[in-house]
């Protein structure tokens, strides 16, 4: 008898400790999952601000190449290795941007062969306007420069060498406003008035992304890490403790609460395990610790690229530039190098891509070039120790598999070459189909990583499960009902705050 007694008195000291702390933690952090659901909702429809490549093409004026291309010899020593360079228009004037693999990027102007070490207001006005004669039907459209800035909500993170930023707001319908760098004259980032005002409902919240705290990206960090951590906690106890809470009664099982406490616990049993599923996944989203990093992407990359042409060989490539047969709409001009051999791939407005080589013949990617990669990347796979049991499997995809798909606002680029290792991680690396570089690679990690956070922080299993609008309907009664378990324990958080 007095053993029974003891045990009760146990599990009743112990139940009441689970309980407050899991009603502290609710006070410290259930509104901060509440956020989440509800800024998850609204991040299902509208995307952080991100100028994409495609987006970038369709803003450049139509390369004239008709008076180029002069290039002064001082610029670079003959045999300094050159990791990128690109040709377009910047304010009516072509101009070479070089980005050496080692020191200070350069930007060239083709007309006079002379590094611009200054790059004005007058001209981020001329880069705006190009960007309205290209998206603007109205004649009427100018651009105003807000200022020069370092950061600013929409710009907390990307390429430091680019600052600072020319700010400038066009009077169109959408409000758009353009940051285009005072270092390069590039255009870097766009915003609309509808994606500023829909991200401070969604993806501001949700990654707690204040320009004071991500600018510090240690402390942001660690502030996602550890929150995260302890939303985890704080819904696995709810979920544990709300199952340790059921009675049963004439055969069934009952809550014991009334009111708030009730809609708190019932939601909590059968959205729970969801809420934990969002916060765990939401964590790993962050890679902590490095678990589910890939291993030697980077490495793998230079490899299929080879050795980087030098400033001697850049010049001759562009001096011959106006030979080149080139679509009337080309806007961008870029290098591309694969097993040292380098290339220039011309993109035109409508994002239509053609490779050339070294002298302006027409080179597409063919099948034996894939081949020598594939080849490549199973030889260095035996080299590490992996094991390998035949040749890699080579094949041009059409439609996504499972870890190359679209994703919410950002699409799969299709058709890629996929190159399948026999290694013992059963290595999958995606190639571009005009230059054939990597784009991606899947190990055992990223697999991990594709379905513990793509998979069950999106729900997105298939291709099924991904198609709208069966998706949509999905996540909406799931974010339901977990917004009703955030949302009822934040609740009873704050009476008891109240209370207090």
């Amino acid at each position: 008898m007095a053993s029974n007694s003891a045990t009760r008195n146990v599990k009743t000291v112990l139940l009441r400790a689970l309980l407050l702390t899991h009603r502290y933690l609710g006070i410290a952090v259930g509104w901060l999952l509440l956020m989440w659901c509800v800024s998850g909702v609204v991040m299902m429809y509208v995307g952080y601000p991100l100028l994409s490549a495609s987006e970038r093409h369709a803003s450049l004026a139509t390369l004239k190449i008709t008076r180029c291309c002069k290039l002064s010899n001082e610029v670079f020593a003959a045999d300094q290795a050159i990791g990128a360079f690109r040709v377009e228009m910047l304010a009516g004037t072509p101009v070479l941007r070089v980005e050496p693999d080692f020191g200070a990027p350069q930007l060239i102007d083709l007309q006079t062969g002379l590094v611009r070490d200054e790059f004005t207001a007058g001209d981020a006005l001329s880069v705006a306007r190009d960007y309205i004669n290209q998206h603007s039907k109205s004649t009427a459209v100018t651009p105003t420069l807000l200022g020069l800035i370092d950061h600013d909500q929409w710009t907390v993170y990307g390429d430091e060498d680019q600052r600072p930023l020319f700010h400038l707001a066009l009077d169109d319908t959408q409000r758009t406003q353009l940051y285009v760098s005072s270092v390069s004259g590039a255009l870097v980032q766009k915003t609309t008035r509808p994606q500023r005002f829909w991200n401070w409902l969604g993806a501001v919240p949700h990654w707690l992304y204040l320009t004071q705290l991500r600018e510090r990206v240690a402390l942001w960090t660690h502030v996602i890490v550890w929150s995260s951590v302890l939303g985890s906690f704080l819904a696995a106890l709810g979920l544990g403790l709300g199952v340790w809470q059921l009675r049963r009664s004439d055969g069934q099982l009952h809550s014991p609460y009334r009111g708030w406490k009730y809609w708190h616990h019932v939601p909590g049993l059968v959205f729970g395990l969801m809420v934990l599923t969002w916060v765990v996944s939401g964590l790993l989203s962050m890679n902590p610790w490095g678990w589910l990093e890939t291993q030697g992407a980077a490495r793998d990359a230079r490899q299929i690229q080879g050795r980087p042409p030098t400033w001697s060989r850049v010049r001759e490539v562009i001096e011959q530039l106006p030979q080149a047969r080139l679509a009337t709409n080309t806007v961008a001009l870029d290098a591309t190098v694969l097993q040292g051999k380098l290339f220039v791939v011309a993109s035109t407005r409508n994002d239509a891509h053609t490779r050339f080589d070294s002298t302006w013949r027409l080179a597409p990617l063919r099948d034996t070039d894939i081949n020598q990669v594939a080849t490549l990347l199973s030889t260095n796979a035996v080299t590490s120790g992996a094991f390998t049991r035949s040749k890699p499997n080579v094949q041009l995809l059409t439609q996504p598999d499972a870890y190359y798909y679209n994703q919410a606002q950002q699409r799969a680029s299709l058709p890629v070459w996929r190159v399948a290792l026999s290694d013992v991680q059963a290595t999958r690396y995606y190639l571009d189909p005009i230059t054939g570089n990597l784009l991606s690679k899947v190990d055992d990690n990223a697999r991990w990583y594709r379905w513990l956070h793509s998979g069950l922080h999106r729900m997105d299993f298939n291709s099924l499960l991904r198609s709208r609008p069966l998706w949509d309907l999905w996540m909406w009664l799931l974010l339901s009902g977990a917004t009703v378990t955030c949302g009822t324990g934040t609740w009873l958080a704050v009476k008891h705050l109240r209370g207090k």
